[in-house]
């Protein structure tokens, strides 16, 4: 792989504002009430450990899901039958920039879901990897206020609210520890929100 599997949690507090140069990727980091948020992640380069059989990982940071079940997601399987690829993967977002304040993530898997993972930012793909934010069992644990969970036709929708705001380096990436079935893990749509202006083309939507 291209970058370590083990994370660093960051030790300091990011003061009050938007995140700045200064800030310690991972740190919590406390906004004003009114911050708007809107996407950062729509239009941005994903790239992930494995190819798997469907979508390159690109297809995670498009504008809307698309409805073609064999092309417009990302799945760690090796062929139709869902044979899984063994052992820990990850998928990872380009924000274009690092300084960015997260307040959510949504991560819309197909029902070939994860119910164990991490979520974490770094400078560089090789690391150092340092934590976000935790869930296990499909539920929420380090870093997180609350974790929503939608289901509807092919969907599994994981609604991340931060605990408090999230300060993000360049990369954010899901790192995925356990599937919640024997058929791997698939993802239409790899989503981030925060405030300020994004890098990518697609992204500004709320």
């Amino acid at each position: 792989r291209a970058s370590s599997g083990r994370s660093q949690v960051a030790p300091a507090v990011v003061s009050a504002g938007a995140a700045s140069p200064q800030a310690v990727a991972g740190a919590p980091t406390a906004l004003p009430a009114a911050s708007a948020e809107v996407e950062l992640s729509g239009g941005c380069p994903a790239r992930a450990d494995v190819r798997g059989n469907l979508g390159p990982a690109g297809v995670v940071t498009k504008a809307a899901p698309g409805g073609d079940w064999l092309k417009d997601r990302w799945q760690t399987a090796r062929d139709m039958s869902g044979t899984p690829l063994q052992g820990e993967h990850w998928l990872e977002v380009d924000l274009g920039r690092p300084g960015f304040v997260l307040a959510r993530a949504v991560l819309d898997f197909e029902m070939a879901h994860a119910k164990d993972y991490i979520l974490e930012t770094a400078a560089v793909p090789g690391g150092p990897w340092h934590r976000l934010a935790g869930v296990v069992g499909s539920k929420a644990r380090d870093g997180l206020r609350d974790l929503g969970v939608k289901t509807k036709h092919q969907h599994v929708i994981h609604v991340l609210e931060a605990a408090t705001h999230w300060s993000a380096d360049r990369l954010v990436r899901a790192r995925f520890t356990k599937a919640a079935s024997q058929w791997g893990i698939s993802v239409w749509r790899f989503r981030l929100f925060g405030p300020g202006e994004p890098a990518c083309s697609l992204g500004g939507k709320k």
